[in-house]
């Protein structure tokens, strides 16, 4: 079974905003973390996950997620999940992680004015 997930990476100034759509599941979230290590190497100090073309998350996903975020802030980086969408918002209450992750609204908000 193949991947549905789409994965567009830009830099913008000192962040990389990686905007997913598709699915981030059980067989895609290894091509979320082979993204996440690519775009690393260009060494960003924000890292946004822009959810707003995503049309379904499980609970593979979110963990994909949840440990890329910590891995970012061990090296001393943020990550910002931006647009998540009802189902994504669903799933993070329903598993009780909304002190996990840093939830944006929009890339806008998660890039902050002094980024863009």
């Amino acid at each position: 079974m193949g991947s549905n997930l789409s994965v567009t990476i830009r830099l913008e100034r000192t962040a990389i905003v990686m905007v997913l759509g598709g699915e981030l599941d059980l067989a895609s979230f290894p091509q979320l973390e082979h993204a996440i290590d690519r775009a690393l190497e260009s060494d960003p100090e924000l890292m946004v996950l822009d959810l707003e073309a995503l049309e379904f998350m499980d609970i593979a996903g979110l963990r994909s997620v949840i440990r890329s975020e910590q891995r970012l802030r061990g090296l001393g980086k943020r990550l910002v999940v931006a647009a998540p969408g009802a189902g994504v918002r669903r799933l993070v209450a329903l598993t009780h992680q909304q002190d996990a992750l840093h939830l944006a609204a929009s890339t806008a908000e998660a890039l902050g004015p002094e980024t863009r």
